[in-house]
Formats: C-alpha cells, structure tokens, sequence
C-alpha cells in the first residue's frame, strides 16, 4: 500500500515538528505539518483507486504510473482545486459521512463540511511555506524566532491533532474492513473509537517528545 511506504517519511516529519514546536521554531514546524496532511491524503487517494480496479486492468496501471510519477515529484499532482486530489478522494458521500463522524469525535471543531475543514487547515499551514512572499528556506535563525510563544505552540498543537483526527476519519471511511465492523453504525462507531484512542497516543509521544527536548535545554 501507498500508505505504508510513505510512513517512514512521514513520522520523521510528525517528530521534527514536535522538535521544532519545543524549540520555537513555529513556521517550520506548521509546515511540516502540511507536508503530512498533503503526503497522506495523496497517498490514501492512490489506494482508494487502486484497490477499485483489478490488477490487469489499463486503469489500475494508470493510476500505478501516476503514483509513481507522485513519487517522483510531489508538486505533478493538484492537491487542492476542483479535480484536485482532495476533492477526488473527499467526494460528496465521504464528505457527509465524516462530517457527521467528526461531530462526535473529541474535536472542538463542528464544521459543516468536513472536506472544506481540511482545506480551510491545508490554506492556513500553506501561509509558513510562503510567508510574505518569501520560501521558507530563506527564514534566518534570529534569536527573536526561537523565543517560546504560548499562542502559537497551542495553534500548531491543535493542528496536529486536527490532522491526525483527520487522516484516521478518513482512513477509516475509505477502508472500513479495517474496523472489523459490519454495520454502517458499528463502523461509525468503531471509527469514533480508534479516532480517540490514536488522538490520545498522540499526545503521549508529543509529550514524551518535549520531556525530552526539554532535559536537553
């Protein structure tokens, strides 16, 4: 599966962003953060597709070309726009379903669509990729920047758990053999549970993490 060859990535980008959060370093930190949301909700889409269309047939070697070409060079797939790879893998039936999923999650958030929720985070995580017209790249290590800043560290805090609520609804939705569950409501049930359980490991590691980030100082 797509998702499984991209986890290692991805959790050394979930743990530098713990890093960099410790270490007030907020901008890159956050865009780490879109750089999870982005990587997964692609992956995820690829085996969606894939796992539509038998092995031998033209479509499912189309979309291994295209995951291949992703592999290649992240920015040849649209993520966000109509035909985007967000609107294709949050269609309308998984748009309901886990906007209604999400309102009995432990998120404080109740939006009214759950696919314009991931875009409204996805915009707001792209302004640290390119604050005020310049790459992230460019930022300099002042000692203004790594200053611990309370408001921040709970902004960049709540997205974190924001995205892994998210990428668990939805992985979930897409695959609910995972659940082991048989009726629609034992499998909303089911990913109700796990969306808590995960959100509560979570924050174990977060807080493990900057224990010992801190012993460090």
């Amino acid at each position: 599966m797509t998702i499984l060859i991209t986890v290692p990535e991805l959790w050394e980008d979930i743990k530098a962003s713990i890093f960099l959060s410790v270490h007030g370093k907020y901008r890159h930190a956050n865009a780490l953060l879109r750089r999870w949301l982005e990587t997964f909700i692609t992956a995820l889409y690829f085996d969606s597709e894939l796992k539509k269309y038998d092995q031998s047939t033209k479509k499912n070697k189309s979309f291994i070309k295209k995951r291949g070409e992703w592999f290649e060079d992240p920015n040849r797939q649209h993520f966000t726009g109509n035909g985007g790879i967000l609107h294709k893998l949050i269609d309308q039936d998984t748009d309901n379903n886990a906007t209604q999923i999400l309102k009995k999650t432990t998120s404080h958030n109740r939006p009214s669509s759950f696919r314009k929720y991931v875009e409204d985070i996805f915009k707001k995580l792209s302004k640290y990729v390119h604050y005020d017209g310049n790459p992230l790249s460019e930022d300099k290590l002042t000692c203004d920047f790594v200053k611990y800043d309370e408001k921040l560290f709970e902004e960049w805090y709540d997205i974190l758990n924001q995205i892994n609520e998210i990428c668990n609804i939805l992985t979930l939705l897409k695959f609910p053999e995972i659940t082991g569950s048989d009726s629609d409501v034992d499998v909303v049930n089911a990913i109700v549970e796990r969306c808590e359980r995960e959100d509560k490991k979570l924050n174990e590691v977060v807080d493990e993490l900057i224990r010992k980030g801190l012993e460090r100082e």
